[in-house]
């Protein structure tokens, strides 16, 4: 959003997971304190994994906010890992958490408490979960 420069890639393991696709994405830009990735299309198995990036204009040390919506934060500190230096726009704080679901829906993303500056956001689903 805005004129960021800085920029960041999430990759993560995850176990139980045969054969699996992604099923929905959605993204969505903007600024402030709340983050959220807008809502997928309804997703096409009951069992899936939900995995949600939202990468937020700042230092590590901003504040960490408060996923909601039964998210699980992939950090330990719940704080994202991100870069210090320079100013502002030169830094990137990623936050990531994961859940799982056992309906169909339409799914999304959301952190709130963050500090108020530009960010990115996505939701990712993945269908073909071990039973």
């Amino acid at each position: 959003a805005g004129n960021c420069t800085a920029k960041v890639f999430s990759g993560g393991g995850a176990t139980g997971l045969a054969n699996t696709q992604v099923d929905r994405v959605s993204t969505a830009i903007g600024s402030g304190t709340t983050a959220s990735s807008g809502i997928t299309a309804a997703t096409q198995a009951p069992r899936e994994l939900l995995y949600g990036v939202i990468g937020v204009e700042g230092p590590g040390d901003d504040p960490p906010g408060t996923f909601l919506n039964s998210y699980t934060s992939y950090f330990d500190d719940h704080r994202g890992f991100g870069t210090t230096g320079q100013g502002a726009s030169s830094n990137i704080t990623l936050h990531v958490g994961v859940r799982t679901v056992n309906t169909t829906g339409e799914y999304f993303v959301t952190k709130t408490g963050l500090a108020n500056r530009d960010w990115a956001a996505l939701v990712a689903t993945y269908r073909g979960l071990q039973q």
